[in-house]
């Protein structure tokens, strides 16, 4: 029965009386173990959370989405966001791990060329590059790309660089429900109500190429993704997507301490 609660129904639950707060306490630690879920991709998600600390790494996407949302989704990746000066310092660890350097279209072969690529080069076909991924739309704040994949199992890790910090290609993404980080210590849904309550994500209007693939996936994956919302919803408070000053960490904010 539990599995099937949203996030809110259980914390409200667990907010009924001493009882549930505490049988909940275990359940809620188990459901948002961080380590477990780095497991997938990692043999010592420890060491690799003091890497994220060390270089102030960010796991986004939809890898952050599923953890959020006590989902797998199949197939799925891992997507690293960091800080130009610390990408070769990152893919170095992951493959350490045992993950190999996998070029994409017209990216050089050689690891210590393509993580050194100059930004222009990189922006000159993203696009192009980008179609050969999963992801066929093109992300704002990103300097470059760098694909990992462990020759065993196939697991994939994608590291990107921003051009100014991670946190700015996160506000740069398609969508609200894509919209949540996990750093070494806290995660962060930016949009909780909107994006696991009532399964709605608000796009974020930009210039460039299409992002029509990505939000048909997530359409696909159950959310209700919404051009633009009604003045009334921009004005009321109570709404999801009301027009107010936000930051990250606000009372709207939805954060787990890991």
């Amino acid at each position: 029965v539990l599995d099937s609660c949203s996030p809110a129904s259980l914390i409200n639950l667990a907010a009924t009386c001493r009882l549930y707060r505490a049988i909940l306490k275990n359940i809620f630690e188990e459901c948002w173990d961080i380590n477990r879920h780095l497991g997938r991709f990692f043999s010592d998600p420890l060491a690799f959370r003091n890497l994220q600390a060390r270089t102030a790494t960010l796991i986004s996407g939809s890898n952050a989405l599923q953890f959020f949302d006590r989902k797998v989704y199949s197939g799925s990746d891992l997507d690293l966001y960091v800080y130009k000066e610390h990408l070769d310092e990152v893919c170095r660890w992951v493959m350490a791990e045992g993950y190999v350097f996998v070029p994409k279209h017209r990216q050089d072969r050689d690891f210590e060329v393509a993580v050194n690529k100059h930004p222009r080069t990189v922006s000159a076909y993203t696009l192009l590059l980008l179609t050969c991924l999963r992801q066929l739309y093109n992300m704002r704040g990103i300097k470059n790309i760098i694909d990992l994949e462990h020759p065993l199992d196939g697991r994939k890790i994608q590291v990107m660089s921003a051009k100014m910090s991670p946190m700015e290609i996160v506000l740069f993404f398609h969508s609200t429900c894509v919209m949540n980080v996990i750093s070494f210590e806290k995660a962060y849904s930016l949009y909780p109500r909107a994006t696991f309550e009532e399964r709605r994500s608000l796009i974020i209007p930009c210039s460039g190429p299409s992002q029509t693939p990505a939000l048909e996936k997530y359409d696909a994956r159950g959310w209700h993704i919404l051009p633009g919302t009604p003045e009334s919803e921009q004005l009321d408070d109570h709404s999801a997507f009301c027009s107010i000053e936000r930051w990250i960490g606000d009372k709207y904010t939805w954060v787990i301490d890991l």
